[in-house]
């Protein structure tokens, strides 16, 4: 539920993660083995950092990935991020949703990849069980 729900924010607030054949550069945990990354400019990952329960509400931080070919391209794409999810309230049948942005920090160029990495920490509260 929660990964549907960051896949389908970020697929609509970002549309330049689009590969243009359909496809979105919206990876969970990690960028699909093979994916090469010198045809993509732009993608982002999202990792489940917490969930708690309290009360029947259910909290999940989640931190988001910005990859880019630049700094200036990375540190925009996680600006975009922060945008899509800061101070939202959502409602969907039965189930008010709200995310706020808990921090934003620029990571740097990764050696490994030559790509430069950004990353948001978001908090969703919920009042479904997250499975």
């Amino acid at each position: 539920m929660i990964g549907e729900y960051i896949y389908k924010t970020l697929k609509n607030a970002i549309p330049t993660l689009s590969d243009g054949g359909g496809g979105f550069h919206i990876y969970p945990l990690a960028m699909n083995e093979g994916i090469d990354m010198n045809t993509i400019s732009r993608a982002v990952t999202y990792t489940n950092l917490s969930t708690t329960i309290v009360y029947n509400l259910t909290g999940v931080r989640v931190q988001i990935t910005c990859i880019a070919n630049t700094y200036g391209d990375s540190e925009a794409l996680s600006y975009e991020v922060v945008s899509a999810f800061a101070n939202k309230r959502y409602s969907t049948p039965g189930d008010p949703m709200s995310t706020n942005v808990e921090g934003r920090i620029d990571i740097g160029k990764d050696t490994e990849s030559s790509k430069y990495l950004s990353t948001v920490d978001i908090h969703i509260k919920t009042a479904q069980l997250i499975v």
